[in-house]
């Protein structure tokens, strides 16, 4: 039987020396790394990468000229294929959202290294080349995995890249939007594997062997999601990596992490992308280059294992981490250490009662989508409620406490007596009370930690006062991007357990499968509907709502009261999930 290789070679650079090159599919350029032999490059420098380059044609502009973002990819441009070895197998990266096909040039190039030709598609619709522009958001995740595959039939018939290479099978890597585009690629039988980054949780295709990686400190996406979608997979490995983010298995994380953060980029590109950019890139998380080398050494030896370049499959194991300095896995094969295992016994309906002709009390505190909101949650309530506002454009919620100096802090309600307080904010920073002590907005774990102090404290003044409260996820952004709240707000429910107060997100019916929708069909009946088709969200560069987002947004509010027992259906007058009559 032939002897599995160490693991500690799969950390160390393979022994091909690297090509890159660039095809095209249609519109879209394809990057592929693939082996050469080290004597044809010999002496040549290699491929230096600026991902400011990649930055839409829109904002580039206004992108201070000393931030660079410079990565020696350790590839040569163009070089000749190895002609030796056989058919290399292939693995594909499919970048998130906003991103680029040269993302991960730390991991890409590496797998190359170990004989595995790698390619790349540039997903026009949450490029980071396309932001802001009428690209943005055009692809359907469909699209996306049409893309995987032609460029994997590209490779296959090219001249020079196509007699190397067994196109036949293929292991698809994903992060963030890109898990889900590796999720649904499981449909076709080429693909043979999954290694899921930091994923949206789509439920896969088809069951393949996958390898599911969390990020411990991820605001965008919760690792105990991450760990749910593990658990509907007949073949999986599950790591949590120890203090990383959300954008830690990206190239420029390490740049971000020397810089202390993207403060210069804050004003160009908006509190919710720099956030999500920096998110475990900040010097307080792990060090980015060591969960590199983590990342580096576990899906290089899963890849491995499934293709089948060298004798012998290597098993994943926890002891492998100990290879790596500076970084250590949280999990293995086990829940992250903040998820609930155990199902939940929910609580029993607990009806607010009301007096003869009392009407619902309600407040309703939030930011711009807020504001949107409010007159159609005023519709679908109709006489039912009456709604006290507590919402303005560009606000966080410690802007709606007393300690602000005006008398529209929440706690001046106390008299009044909310019957709930729907908390609806997307994550602002700009405003005095959401900045740390050198007057910067705050970033990171401080970030999270004032939402989630801010949070607590609303529970607790409602709670005081005999109220409910209602937390709401807003939809992802244009690009993709989650709100900055969606972890804090997710989280309420279970550390205030009893019914009293509830979380509710506004994916299913604005963002399914956490991607941007423009417009969707519609019924007659719908504010906005025309023809049966309306606008969701309003035209590029803006995420605000239209009156048919509007509206369903407002519904799905309302539904939560009747779905927590607070209200009876009948109260309101609207239908219930009416999509579904």
């Amino acid at each position: 039987m032939p002897t599995p290789p160490d693991p500690e070679r799969f950390l160390a650079r393979g022994p091909w020396a690297v090509g890159v090159r660039t095809i095209w599919l249609d519109d879209r350029p394809v990057e592929v790394w693939y082996p050469v032999d080290p004597a044809a490059v010999a002496g040549q420098p290699t491929e230096v990468f600026d991902s400011i380059d990649v930055i839409s044609e829109v904002l580039r502009p206004f992108i201070p000229g000393d931030l660079g973002g410079e990565v020696d990819t350790g590839s040569y441009r163009d070089a000749p294929p190895a002609t030796t070895g056989g058919r290399f197998p292939v693995a594909a990266y499919s970048h998130g959202s906003p991103g680029y096909r040269q993302a991960a040039t730390f991991l890409t190039s590496h797998l190359a290294s170990h004989g595995v030709v790698t390619i790349a598609v540039e997903h026009l619709g949450r490029s980071l080349s396309a932001l802001l522009t009428p690209l943005a958001g055009g692809d359907t995740p469909e699209d996306d995995v049409d893309d995987l595959l032609g460029a994997l039939e590209s490779v296959g018939g090219d001249p020079e890249l196509g007699p190397v290479v067994d196109a036949s099978r293929m292991v698809v890597i994903g992060h963030s939007a890109g898990a889900g585009t590796a999720a649904l690629a499981t449909a076709d039988g080429r693909v043979v594997g999954v290694v899921s980054l930091a994923g949206v949780p789509v439920g896969f295709a088809s069951d393949r062997p996958a390898l599911v990686v969390a990020f411990e400190n991820d605001a965008l996406i919760d690792p105990a999601a991450v760990w749910g979608l593990h658990q509907t997979l007949g073949d999986s490995v599950f790591l949590n990596i120890a203090g990383a983010g959300h954008a830690s298995p990206v190239d420029a994380c390490p740049l971000i992490q020397d810089r202390g953060g993207l403060v210069e980029l804050r004003e160009v590109l908006g509190e919710a992308l720099v956030r999500a950019g920096e998110d475990g890139c900040m010097p307080g998380d792990a060090d980015a280059r060591a969960v590199h080398d983590l990342l580096r050494l576990y899906v290089t030896t899963f890849v491995h294992g499934l293709l089948g370049p060298t004798e012998g499959r290597v098993e994943l194991s926890p002891e492998a981490a100990d290879l790596v300095v500076g970084a250590e896995l949280e999990a293995f094969n086990e829940p992250p250490a903040t998820s609930t295992t155990t199902a939940a016994t929910a609580p029993p309906p607990t009806p607010i009662t009301l007096g003869d002709a009392e009407q619902l009390r309600i407040v309703l505190t939030g930011d711009s989508i807020a504001d949107q909101v409010a007159p159609h949650l005023a519709a679908a309530f109709g006489p039912a409620a009456v709604i006290e506002r507590r919402h303005y454009a560009g606000t966080a919620l410690c802007d709606w406490f007393a300690d602000r100096g005006d008398d529209l802090g929440l706690e001046h309600l106390a008299d009044w007596r909310p019957h709930v307080i729907i908390v609806d904010h997307g994550g602002n920073a700009m405003t005095p009370c959401m900045a740390g002590d050198d007057g910067e907005p705050l970033q990171g774990a401080a970030y999270t930690a004032k939402y989630l102090s801010d949070s607590e404290y609303l529970v607790e003044l409602a709670l005081g006062m005999g109220s409910r409260v209602l937390f709401v996820e807003q939809p992802v952004a244009r690009g993709d991007l989650l709100s900055g709240t969606h972890q804090v707000f997710g989280s309420m429910p279970e550390l205030h357990p009893g019914g009293e107060v509830r979380f509710v997100s506004t994916w299913p019916a604005l963002t399914p499968d956490g991607r941007f929708v423009q417009s969707a069909p519609c019924r007659d009946d719908e504010p906005g509907c025309a023809d049966g088709w309306g606008a969701l969200r309003s035209p590029p560069p803006n995420n605000h709502l239209e009156a048919l987002g509007a509206w369903r947004y407002a519904v799905v509010i309302v539904e939560e009261f009747i779905a927590a027992g607070w209200i009876d259906p009948g109260v309101t007058g609207i239908a219930v999930n009416p999509a579904d009559e």
